[in-house]
């Protein structure tokens, strides 16, 4: 049977961190999926890595790219299954289950008409993978989009008919470009929030959003038409209140029990 949703690695001498993201994978139950790896000409052990994990289904692309952008819009390109998603290299998904929730959430039905995304909670870690923080993902006004969601790709997941509505990644932006995509889901259609946590992201300072902050800030301010600063505390505590999200957020700004764990021991566990 085909695969019931896609999940694209943009890659590139991505050796360091790959098993990691590949195990998190490897864990994945109760749902059909495949991986494409749109890889820009590795020189390292990246593809070796991929050929040697036993997934039913997977793609391998290696060839120069023009940034993780393109890389991203030919990995799509490529996706077969009807639920689409990505993850990073240094990324991990937390949860056996996270691909199946993603695909049982956008499946769901309602009176006026099914997600075209859905998203969930998130933790960040270090270089060394053990968690720093927790972020609990919320669903804004559409008009405060642009001053956060605690949104992190790794737990973004959407239909292949909102990924043709948005058209792909322009490439103009290099850093950014992500929020792209963000803009466009939540111009689309309405959220679907899953209430766990997903997926984790490394944060350290050879990452791309640590080396280049500024013009990652730049780049979201344009696409988004509004700077991210003080306006953003009261839409976010008021939407937090409405989704009963608040008091988690707050116990996680008190509370450090998950510090100093690697993801793999709170893998699977409910958190």
């Amino acid at each position: 049977m085909p695969p019931q949703i896609s999940v694209v690695i943009p890659s590139f001498n991505s050796e360091t961190f790959l098993p990691e993201t590949l195990d998190s994978l490897a864990r994945q139950k109760d749902v059909g999926f495949e991986i494409i790896l749109s890889d820009g000409g590795s020189s390292d052990g990246t593809i070796d890595l991929v050929r040697k994990v036993n997934f039913a289904e997977k793609i391998i692309i290696s060839k120069p790219d023009r940034g993780v952008p393109h890389a991203l819009n030919r990995g799509m390109a490529q996706a077969k299954a009807p639920v689409l998603c990505w993850l990073n290299t240094d990324d991990v998904y937390l949860r056996p289950d996270t691909l199946a929730l993603a695909c049982e959430a956008l499946s769901v039905e309602s009176k006026t008409a099914s997600p075209g995304f859905a998203y969930g909670s998130c933790m960040t870690l270090n270089k060394a993978g053990y968690v720093k923080r927790r972020l609990v993902a919320f669903a804004p006004k559409e008009k405060d989009v642009g001053r956060g969601a605690n949104l992190f790709t790794g737990s973004l997941f959407f239909t292949r008919a909102t990924w043709n509505a948005f058209g792909g990644f322009s490439e103009k932006n290099r850093i950014a470009f992500e929020y792209e995509l963000v803009k466009s889901c939540f111009s689309q259609s309405r959220p679907h929030l899953i209430p766990h946590y997903l997926a984790a992201f490394r944060q350290y300072e050879d990452g791309l959003s640590s080396k280049f902050q500024k013009q990652m800030q730049t780049e979201r301010e344009t696409i988004f038409g509004v700077s991210k600063g003080h306006k953003l505390r009261a839409p976010r505590i008021l939407a937090q209140v409405a989704q009963g999200t608040l008091g988690k957020t707050v116990m996680n700004r008190i509370s450090a029990r998950d510090h100093g764990r690697h993801w793999s021991e709170v893998f699977g566990c409910e958190l």
